[in-house]
This record gives C-alpha cells, sequence and structure tokens, in this order.
C-alpha cells in the first residue's frame, strides 16, 4: 500500500519497508492502541505521523502542518486513567471517559492543561521554548 512516510511526510510512491528517504522502518513501527493513527488529519491542517512519546497525562506525536509545509510535534492530552479512544466509531478520534463520574475530572484536567500551554504561548521567543498554537 502506497503511502506517505510517517517521519519525513514524503510520498510514497510504491510499497516501502523502509522510507527510502528517511531510512524510516514503516513496517517495523508499531503504533499504540491509545494513539491516533498515523495519516490521521486534525482540525484539516495537521496530518499525524509516528508517535513520539506516551505518557499517563498525554500522547505526543510526529506530525505535518499542511499550511506551513513543515513537521511539528502535537501533545494530545489523554489522561489514560479516565478515558479510552472509541476505535469503532467517528475514525477512531473520538475520546470518551471510563465512567461518567470521570468526566469532571476530565474536564478540570483539561482546563489545567490549555492554560498550561497558553502560558507556554507567552515564552515562545525564548531559546529552547517550543510554539504553542
Amino acid at each position: 500500500m502506497a503511502g506517505m512516510c510517517y517521519n519525513c511526510f514524503r510520498n510514497l510512491e510504491t510499497d516501502y519497508q523502509v522510507c527510502p528517504f528517511c531510512g524510516f522502518r514503516m513496517y517495523g513501527y508499531v503504533n499504540s492502541l491509545r494513539a491516533l493513527a498515523p495519516e490521521t488529519l486534525l482540525d484539516n491542517k495537521y496530518i499525524v505521523g509516528k508517535t513520539l512519546g506516551e505518557g499517563g497525562f498525554g500522547i505526543t506525536y510526529l506530525a505535518w502542518d499542511r499550511n506551513m509545509k513543515t513537521k511539528a510535534a502535537i501533545k494530545e492530552y489523554f489522561p489514560r486513567a479516565l478515558v479510552a479512544r472509541d476505535t469503532v466509531m467517528y475514525g477512531g478520534n473520538t475520546l470518551h471517559t471510563l465512567s461518567e463520574g470521570e468526566r469532571n475530572d476530565f474536564e478540570v484536567g483539561l482546563k489545567r492543561y490549555v492554560e498550561e500551554a497558553a502560558i507556554l504561548a507567552k515564552f515562545f521567543r525564548l531559546p529552547g521554548i517550543v510554539s504553542v498554537c
């Protein structure tokens, strides 16, 4: 199946075991069941690539910004003790709380997560600080 490399985001015209452009092992890559599938389109702007990391509160992805034509990192709020990804409906992109009682904890955590991103965004011109958009 031809597609795109999940690491360099180049289009692959044929079925490759290893990306001929960057050396990424396409078929050696195993995505977490919790993570978004590679090539998922977010906000009609970002194409999800490989998963960079996964922790108790989030999943970080390598992505391609279709507007800016550059790589980006996307961090998804995913507190695994509170939520699961719906892999059957909505293309596997929808999160739901494990119980109705955990919905409030999820909402409180999400608010803090967004507030932290807003604070970080104020420091985007400092060396070593990534920009937030």
